[in-house]
């Protein structure tokens, strides 16, 4: 799974992640499409999610290599 689609999954699917951020959903629906998450929106997800207690963490926006230096699955 892409992460945009995990992300939008933490805030409980495409419409109800447009409707906190205060976005249209067809917005969240291209990053879901496109697996990705504009950089100029990235803080604005954390912080609405921080708001709204959803666990999330700039991580969450990236790969992160496995122990053994392959990228992770």
């Amino acid at each position: 799974m892409a992460h945009a689609s995990k992300i939008i999954e933490t805030f409980g699917g495409t419409r109800a992640m447009a409707s906190a951020i205060g976005l249209p959903p067809s917005t969240v629906q291209s990053w879901k499409d496109s697996g990705v998450i504009p950089a100029k929106r990235q803080q604005d997800v954390l912080d609405k999610a921080r708001e709204l207690g959803k666990e999330l963490s700039p991580a969450d926006f990236f790969d992160t290599p496995a122990p053994d230096g392959e990228a992770a699955a």
